[in-house]
């Protein structure tokens, strides 16, 4: 359910163009009294003003771009879900998402969002999240190379929730799409677990084996518990031994059940 991690009005756009108004009109009156100074006392009685404008100038353009708080709060977020602190979590989101953060910020936050539904089974939540992560990745300025890791990560995560929701056609669309060559180390172990996720779907064991043979050590130094224990199930399966419920630790028990029922009895 999407309203638990995104309700209407939680998103502020920045206020890119009121920010640009105040500054130039600023910007304008120190000129303005640089002139005034230059002209009554010499050119260089303006110079201090100048040297004020410019720093002024720099300070507010890196606040807007770097925003350490912001970057605090995320590492925040990200590290009460890694400690399975979900709740906490989504309200730092939230939190977040709530004052007007620059696009590539954004799109970080609510793929976070879309994380943290991943960890609650909720995979349509996590793909509608994704899929605004993406829009907002798309439309955000920013390198070539940049933009293509971070699309990597979230398409790999949007074909893993397609795929736990039993869309499989959907999943495979989507990964066709994920770039995982251009993306870092992780884009390639998301895209992988996802197709593993789509072949044991399908019954197709053996090509379970087969990825499962060339992507091993990838996945085992990229993923995480959670990650792991769902591929050592799928590994499982396809060697035709579902298993055990109780032999998964509890922890991720529910999680692996709603991703992947098949492979347990």
């Amino acid at each position: 359910m999407l309203e638990r991690y995104l309700k209407p009005g939680d998103v502020k756009t920045p206020r890119t163009v009121l920010t640009f108004f105040v500054v130039w009109v600023l910007a304008c009156a120190a000129l303005l009294a640089a002139w005034f100074i230059a002209a009554a006392y010499g050119p260089f009685a303006a110079l201090p003003v100048l040297i004020v404008l410019f720093v002024a100038v720099i300070v507010v353009r890196v606040r807007v771009a770097v925003r350490p708080g912001v970057l605090r709060d995320m590492q925040a977020a990200q590290l009460e879900r890694l400690r399975e602190h979900v709740p906490e979590a989504i309200a730092i989101c939230r939190r977040l998402l709530g004052l007007g953060l620059q696009p590539i910020y954004r799109a970080q936050v609510l793929l976070m969002l879309g994380e943290c539904a991943e960890m609650e089974g909720d995979f349509a939540a996590e793909a509608e999240l994704c899929v605004r992560a993406e829009g907002t990745l798309r439309g955000a300025r920013m390198g070539a190379m940049l933009r293509a890791q971070q699309l990597a990560v979230v398409a790999a995560r949007r074909a893993f929730a397609h795929a736990a929701c039993g869309e499989l056609d959907r999943a495979e669309a989507t990964l066709r799409t994920a770039g995982a060559k251009d993306g870092v180390p992780l884009a390639g172990a998301l895209s992988s677990r996802a197709m593993l996720l789509v072949l044991a779907r399908r019954g197709l064991r053996e090509q379970v084996r087969e990825r499962l043979a060339a992507d091993g050590k990838l996945l085992r130094n990229a993923l995480a518990f959670r990650d792991r224990t769902l591929v050592s199930v799928l590994g499982a399966y396809a060697m035709s031994r579902p298993v055990a419920l109780t032999s998964i630790d509890a922890s991720v028990r529910p999680w692996i059940q709603a991703a992947f029922p098949e492979g347990t009895s």
